[in-house]
């Protein structure tokens, strides 16, 4: 009986083991999944980032997106230079030992260089921004050169690079700030992919409480950085990264292919030299400049646009004795400033109102903010004289239909104006006046302004008079009717002008150069 009990009560054991399997199998079959799911988290993981020593981990490589290089590709050198010192060499990661090795002091400003695509820390141009900085003021200059990761292979790999070099900067930046160095006096200057690299460093120190005191972006770089294509963009320099950001746009792009900069403002003052795109004594290109993104080739004439960021800020920088400033103003549109509608009365630098900035080297001395827009020379010195010219024809000519051109003369020299009418409103104006029968009445007609700048110092406000000439070239199915000159101004930024009006001229005609041509004396003051 008691091995019968002993049998009935193995096979009583059994047979609940065996429910409670069977009632498990479903919990094992869920815990095997859950670690087959962790499992492919992980193993995703590894694939869609890829980490390095210090800087921390980065998207790897997807058909959308580029990763960037590992830091012993990239290789990226941080250089000082002092007044005393020539390219000492700082590293991070070696807790503070080539800092404390080195003739930096957190009691001087600190300025950084960063240069952009295929540029290298060693280019004229980089020596020359150092050696202009410290003329200027006994600073820190770093040097950040990233020429390998500049370099490519292409422009994709080289943008995938700034997120490495930024966090690579971010942590130069904690260094100096730990030994005393205020954040405050820290200026980053960024041309091109250079202006992004800063802009990640900034974010990077802004997570950790610290805000850089200024960021300056020279014509930052358009492709893989332009927020529409958020799929394959990355992060541009933006008005959160520093205490002040502020921005000169040389060669922008409402398209990608057309320029290799942003147009769109990102900063706290965002600087438009001759409206940001096509600057004076610049060929336009655009086939080649949309080679030059895809595979990496760049020469003078796809990068002069480009280029003129930073050499307008090296221009900008103080002299010894008074020199011409950059100074710039707000208009509600880029075509406002184009057709010279929004020249002020006055831009004074140290008004309280913000109505005029300076672009460049002293951008945080002037209040204005958002977008500022000036005018240049097509060569150095690019500063100039910022002048406006309006020439009115009289009511008495049909509606002129081809292009007005303006050349100033001043002593020795010359300056051409491009003149822009507003096609609409001068075919409504006229159109009143034909309704009123006035077409033939003696008084203003069409009215056409534009921007140029002269050599500066070339019309002191003590001169007392200027020579305009006219040239009227006219376009397909113009009228043959004889234009008359009604009125000619000159203004300038300080207030000063100079005018032509009170008895009309008529345009002599010039058959061999298919124009007509309309001279004016004119006097300094109004009419």
């Amino acid at each position: 009986m008691k091995s019968l009990a002993l049998v009935v009560g193995f096979v009583g054991v059994t047979s609940a083991f065996a429910q409670l399997l069977t009632f498990d199998e479903p919990l094992m079959r869920m815990g095997a999944m859950l670690r087959n799911r962790i499992g492919r988290r992980t193993s995703d993981r590894r694939r869609k980032e890829i980490c390095y020593d210090l800087v921390g981990c980065f998207p790897a490589d997807s058909p959308l997106k580029k990763g960037p290089q590992s830091p012993t590709e990239v290789q990226t050198q941080f250089l000082l230079y002092t007044r005393n010192t020539s390219g000492d060499l700082m590293a991070y990661g070696d807790d503070r030992s080539s800092l404390s090795k080195s003739e930096f002091s957190p009691q001087r400003s600190t300025k950084f260089i960063v240069h952009g695509f295929k540029g290298s820390g060693k280019d004229k141009g980089a020596k020359l921004a150092i050696a202009t900085l410290l003329r200027v003021e006994d600073c820190n200059v770093i040097m950040l050169d990233w020429e390998k990761g500049a370099a490519g292979p292409s422009y994709r790999s080289s943008a995938a690079n700034t997120q490495l070099v930024g966090r690579q900067l971010a942590l130069v930046l904690l260094d100096l700030i730990s030994i005393g160095a205020l954040p405050s006096s820290i200026h980053i200057i960024g041309f091109s992919l250079g202006a992004h690299i800063a802009g990640y460093a900034g974010r990077a120190l802004l997570k950790r409480g610290i805000r850089l005191g200024r960021i300056t972006g020279l014509d930052p770089a358009s492709p893989l950085f332009r927020e529409q294509f958020a799929a394959t963009s990355m992060h541009s320099l933006n008005n959160q990264d520093a205490a002040l950001v502020d921005v000169v746009h040389t060669d922008g792009a409402i398209l990608w292919t057309e320029g290799f900069g942003l147009l769109k403002a990102i900063g706290h003052v965002d600087f438009f030299p001759n409206g940001g795109q096509d600057q004076p004594g610049c060929e336009r290109v655009f086939a080649s400049v949309l080679v030059s993104h895809l595979e990496g080739t760049v020469n003078s004439s796809t990068v002069c646009n480009h280029l003129r960021g930073f050499q307008l800020f090296i221009e900008s920088m103080p002299k010894d004795e008074p020199s011409c400033q950059f100074r710039a103003w707000p208009c509600p549109t880029r075509e406002h400033f184009r057709t010279g509608n929004c020249f002020p009365a006055t831009c004074d630098v140290n008004s309280t109102d913000g109505s005029c900035g300076l672009m460049g080297y002293e951008a945080d001395k002037g209040l204005a903010r958002g977008p500022l827009y000036l005018v240049t020379r097509d060569a150095p010195p690019f500063c100039g004289d910022q002048l406006q010219a309006t020439v009115t024809l009289s009511r008495a000519a049909p509606l002129p239909r081809g292009s007005v051109t303006l050349v100033l003369r001043h002593g020795s020299s010359s300056t051409a104006f491009r003149l822009h009418t507003e096609w609409v409103e001068a075919a409504a104006q006229q159109a009143r006046q034909l309704v009123l029968g006035r077409r033939q009445q003696v008084g203003s007609g069409v009215t056409y302004k534009g921007l140029a700048a002269a050599d500066y110092g070339s019309i002191p406000s003590s001169l007392g008079g200027l020579s305009a000439k006219i040239y009227f070239r006219p376009g397909v199915a113009a009228s043959r009717d004889r234009l008359q000159l009604y009125y000619v101004r000159i203004a300038t930024l300080d207030g000063h002008s100079w005018t032509f009006c009170g008895r009309e001229k008529f345009f002599e005609s010039n058959d061999q150069r298919d124009m007509a041509v309309a001279s004016a004396e004119l006097s300094l003051g109004f009419c």
